[in-house]
């Protein structure tokens, strides 16, 4: 846990992002936590309007663990909002399709279990903030199913559809 906030005193010792990334994959066992606290640690740039920063250290300086750093950030959005309203903008502005596959479906999935937000919710947050509508939606029905609708999604992802 507390290498997810090793990133904090960095980015405030004034390292760069891409720097941040390089301590992160230095430290072995824990690079997922600390590539989540970088996520995590710049999520306020993305409420505030920036949106090239974290898709550039989540996307271009996490390398494998770009679904760490997506998630870290994802779920700092939810946090800070309490619905999906920001988190899934964030999802949108990812430029690889898995990647913002995967961000809708780690949002979701925290919306919906940590958050309790109801599936219908979840439908109506993704068609009001997103671009990606279709891909949101299926992530949240995916978070939303219970067992036998995890294994129908499972056997659509070996499905390739």
């Amino acid at each position: 846990m507390c290498y997810k906030d090793h990133t904090k005193v960095l980015i405030h010792s004034g390292l760069r992002d891409s720097e941040v990334a390089d301590r992160c994959r230095t430290l072995l066992e824990f690079q997922a936590e600390c590539f989540e606290g970088l996520g995590r640690d710049i999520s306020n740039s993305f409420r505030e309007g920036d949106r090239k920063r974290a898709s550039a250290a989540c996307e271009k300086f996490s390398g494998a663990f770009a679904p760490s750093c997506i998630a870290g950030h994802a779920y700092a959005l939810v946090d800070n909002a309490g619905d999906g309203s920001i988190a899934f903008r964030f999802c949108d502005s990812l430029q690889e399709e898995k990647n913002r596959q995967d961000c809708f479906r780690m949002s979701g999935k925290y919306l919906a279990t940590l958050h309790e937000i109801p599936r219908s919710d979840l439908l109506s947050t993704c068609r009001a903030t997103t671009d990606n509508s279709a891909l949101c939606e299926r992530e949240a029905k995916r978070a939303t199913a219970g067992l036998v609708g995890q294994l129908f999604f499972a056997v659509l992802d070996l499905l390739g559809k």
